[in-house]
């Protein structure tokens, strides 16, 4: 479980300090690339918080990380639409499946060529 810990801990400071970086050199580049990159730490932090019951706050990371997911696929980051798409076909990060607003993500990011999405979008396909 230290191990575990210790990877994540790792994860969110090299996220964090890439941000930091990031941001201050490229601060008119790519702000939906920004908001993804803060997304996922946030998702890393709810996934480290989850495992340690001490904290009951958790939720809150989830929600700033699907903030910032949706602000990001909102701004055409394809990246952040597929993680989306993944949130709702699968329920996480505090959401509940729903297979309509997935293949709605999904397919936004198949249309820019994301291979990920399109994948997931055949499995859609031949499973229903």
């Amino acid at each position: 479980m230290n191990f575990f810990r210790t990877i994540i801990q790792m994860k969110i400071k090299f996220l964090s300090s890439f941000i930091h970086q990031y941001s201050s050199e490229h601060s008119s580049q790519s702000d939906a690339y920004l908001d993804y990159l803060k997304a996922r730490r946030f998702e890393f932090k709810a996934m480290y918080q989850a495992r340690d019951t001490i904290d009951p706050f958790y939720n809150l990371n989830e929600r700033n990380a699907m903030w910032y997911f949706l602000h990001s696929a909102s701004e055409g980051y394809s990246s952040a639409q597929f993680k989306l798409g993944q949130c709702y076909l699968t329920g996480q990060l505090g959401l509940q499946s729903n297979p309509q607003k997935a293949q709605q993500w999904l397919v936004l990011a198949a249309d820019q060529g994301h291979l990920e999405a399109k994948n997931t979008l055949l499995r859609i396909a031949i499973t229903s």
